[in-house]
């Protein structure tokens, strides 16, 4: 088919215009024509996609603040966190949301918090006082205490004295009564006018005679 069409016919020549997109009609040259094919051309062609337009320009036509801004170094982001231009929904509720009781309520909370502290520090202080009175009455009473530690130590001697001349005493009365009888019985042995009195353990006077030589004394 399209020899048939680029082979010229071999019967009597007909007009131009009649035979579109043939060799014929094609090579002769008639400006109407020309133009009416690029008019039809160019209404038959269908761009699928257009090309992409050619980004990189020359230094002469770039700009200078564009320049600057090419020399600058490369700085990363703080955050490597992708920036959302939309609004979570979490805070699309924030712009119905009244922020008076809100507030209301804050400063109520505030001033609570401020009572507690007021009276915590209070509490803080009395305690602090009480304490510095307890230390002071615990070292008076520590004072007290050693103070009668070292009298019940200086006792604690004498009575450990005490004791002593009582053991001393009881053994003093055991030799007295193992002795007596050997006493007795060598007094026996003299004649009447040598012999002693009987040794007894009682007191020859009393203890009232006694106390009263000391009132005198």
């Amino acid at each position: 088919m399209g020899q048939e069409q680029s082979i010229p016919p071999s019967g009597p020549q007909r007009s131009t215009q009649n035979i579109p997109y043939t060799n014929y009609s094609v090579e002769k040259s008639n400006p109407k024509d020309k133009t009416s094919r690029e008019r039809s051309g160019l209404k038959e062609i269908y761009v699928v996609s257009a090309g992409q337009p050619q980004t990189g320009l020359s230094v002469k036509d770039e700009d200078e603040d564009l320049q600057k801004l090419q020399s600058l170094q490369y700085c990363k982001p703080v955050l490597h966190v992708p920036v959302q231009a939309e609004t979570p929904k979490e805070f699309e509720s924030l712009e119905r949301f009244d922020l008076v009781p809100m507030l209301k309520l804050c400063t109520r909370y505030e001033d609570h918090l401020r009572q507690c502290a007021e009276a915590v520090t209070f509490d803080q202080d009395m305690l602090s006082s009480r304490i510095k009175e307890v230390d002071v009455n615990c070292a008076s009473v520590m004072s007290a205490v050693s103070d009668r530690y070292r009298r019940l130590v200086h006792v604690a001697a004498h009575l450990r004295k005490v004791n002593e001349l009582s053991l001393t005493l009881k053994r003093i009365d055991a030799n007295i009564k193992r002795i007596v009888p050997t006493m007795d019985r060598l007094n026996n042995l003299l004649p009447e006018e040598d012999r002693l009195e009987a040794f007894t353990f009682q007191p020859a006077f009393d203890i009232q005679t006694v106390s009263a030589l000391h009132e005198k004394l």
